[in-house]
């Protein structure tokens, strides 16, 4: 306990007596303290910079002493009682030798100053948690981080392990609590490795199998195990495929490649159907002398459509006999986006001509007026029953248009700063989900076109979003190497993020919603459990802290205080009692 005068005082928990001396520098403000495993040494953190060693019967100093280049906020014994963590206003956290005081490892480095620190049940990990409002895992060993940083909205100012250091309890400056997986890495099912950028990451639509792609081939995986299933599916040497997509029924995989080309391929066998064929704008140039790729490939959901976009035009494919359906869909522009709705009976394209336009499937003649944008259209979607569509400008925000009764009507526009690269409906329709370059995606309300919550903050561009199946969650991908899940009704993240060594390109959630796929310039997919943290009612998680730790905050929140056997095993008793 830290007494009046700045000094520690071990007491005996069975009769409140003191026990040993006082240990600490008078005048000097003490921050923390904490007792060895073994009872015979004391750990002080103080604001002059150094965190003591003391033994204490004799209140003698133990060691060196260990300095930080600002005050020391927090300090902890490891359970083995071989090491120290400290955690100091110099945005460090360091590991030392609980014998001599000496330094062990390089400084653990956050972004702001930290004052949390705990140690797992098998003191192999150390948990640092600060002002740059994430906590953060570290392998003891070696100084280096683990995993992804637990993002919170305000400071972590306190953290903790469960008994069997499966799990960790955080709390933060606007009164949140949560428990998280402290194996961060377990959230990670299995990685599909290439050579290259992966351009596509799909699941078929019964979630059995993925597709990705990556070079000049694509490959089918199974989902549950990660083994490949077939040969690769390969286009031509040196040519690069940009897109791909798996029919409804699982049966047929499409490929579209840098050169026009386009082919079909029978999912089970890995072979060919039929020869490859052309886009229409296979012998025009993108005006540097280089052949239009396909940028964008899909089938319809009920399988009869498949759609191929490359330079101005997209082309219908009857995905029977394989042949093209009605004429091309031009624009004057390059097409940048296109969306079938949910009967496969519209297609919506948009263009950098500033338009987008709704078509008639299977004949492909245009429906109403082209709709107008104050920018190139680069992302679009269906509502589930085709009664709106979202479209994304490079500026401008997003449009939401009404389109069951025909002639549009004039759009809602939906404000969000920068480029809108992706667009979703959730299931019901009920919500709209905007990711942009401004390094934020967007939950809005389709009836209105009211804004919902906070921004969905990255700290760069976003690339791709998502609704699980069951609109609770969201996912989005982002060039600073994570993706995020998000849950809908808060606009709070759930879990770490699922981290890369690249851009995040690509994200799809499984049917069943139990698993979130991504895809990367690292050269992997991955496939993640969506396994949230799990949030827990403030007072409950609360009382548990004081329980696991034997510690509280005091009444001004400043200093952390022991808690004696009596009030202790009250709050035992209490923790058992509150459901």
């Amino acid at each position: 306990m830290i007494a009046e005068d700045y000094r520690a005082r071990l007491y005996d928990t069975r009769t409140g007596e003191p026990e040993g001396k006082p240990v600490g520098i008078p005048k000097n403000a003490m921050a923390a303290a904490a007792v060895s495993p073994d009872g015979t040494t004391i750990l002080t953190a103080s604001t002059d910079g150094m965190a003591r060693l003391w033994n204490t019967n004799s209140g003698a100093r133990v060691g060196s002493d260990m300095h930080h280049d600002d005050a020391v906020w927090s300090a902890a014994f490891s359970p083995d009682g071989q090491k120290v963590l400290t955690g100091s206003w110099d945005r460090t956290a360091q590991v030392w030798n609980a014998k001599t005081g000496a330094p062990l490892g390089p400084r653990l480095s956050h972004g702001d100053r930290v004052i949390c620190v705990a140690f797992s049940p098998d003191s192999t990990m150390a948990l640092t948690g600060g002002f740059d409002n994430a906590a953060r895992f570290w392998d003891v060993a070696t100084g280096r981080p683990i995993g992804a940083p637990l993002h919170h909205r305000k400071a972590a100012r306190a953290l903790a392990f469960s008994p069997d250091g499966k799990t960790v309890a955080t709390c933060d400056s606007d009164k949140t609590a949560k428990l998280w997986e402290a194996d961060t890495d377990s959230l990670q099912r299995f990685r599909l490795q290439h050579s290259t950028t992966v351009k596509v990451s799909a699941f078929s639509h019964d979630g059995h199998w993925v597709l990705t792609v990556a070079g000049n081939n694509a490959r089918l995986w199974n989902a549950t195990s990660g083994m490949q299933l077939v040969k690769p599916l390969e286009h031509q040497p040196g040519v690069r495929i940009e897109t791909a997509a798996f029919s409804p029924d699982g049966k047929t995989v499409l490929t579209g490649d840098d050169r026009g080309t386009i082919c079909f391929w029978d999912a089970a066998t890995g072979e060919r159907l039929g020869l490859d064929l052309k886009h229409p704008s296979s012998s025009l140039t993108d005006g540097r002398g280089k052949l239009s790729s396909i940028r964008q490939a899909l089938f319809s959901l009920n399988g009869n459509v498949a759609v191929t976009v490359s330079a101005n035009q997209a082309q219908l494919w009857d995905t029977k006999t394989l042949q093209p359906l009605s004429h091309p869909l031009h624009h004057s522009k390059s097409i940048l986006t296109a969306a079938f709705n949910s009967a496969g009976t519209m297609i919506l394209t948009g263009s950098l001509d500033r338009t987008a336009q709704l078509w008639e499937v299977p004949s492909g003649d245009p429906i109403g007026s082209p709709l107008r944008h104050p920018d190139e259209v680069i992302s679009a979607a269906f509502s589930p029953k085709s009664r709106h569509v979202v479209t994304g400008c490079w500026s401008g925000g997003a449009r939401l248009w009404e389109v069951s009764m025909g002639e549009p009507n004039e759009p809602v526009t939906l404000q969000h700063p920068g480029e809108i690269q992706a667009v979703a409906f959730s299931s019901d329709g009920r919500w709209i989900l905007t990711g942009s370059s401004d390094g934020t995606a967007r939950l809005w309300e389709t009836s209105s076109g009211r804004l919902l919550g906070p921004p969905l903050l990255h700290r760069a561009e976003i690339n791709q979003v998502a609704f699980s199946p069951d609109g609770r969650l969201a996912v989005t991908a982002s060039n600073d190497w994570t993706a995020r899940l998000w849950d809908v009704a808060t606009a709070k993240p759930v879990g770490p993020p699922l981290q890369h060594q690249r851009a995040v390109t690509q994200v799809a959630f499984s049917p069943d919603g139990l698993w979130v796929l991504t895809g990367s310039d690292d050269g992997t997919a991955r496939l993640w459990s969506v396994r949230p943290a799990l949030e827990m009612d403030l007072d409950r998680l609360t009382l548990w802290l004081s329980v696991v730790t034997g510690l509280e905050m005091d009444e001004a929140g400043t200093m952390i205080q022991g808690l004696d056997a009596k009030t202790w095993q009250e709050r035992r008793q209490r923790l058992g009692d509150v459901k």
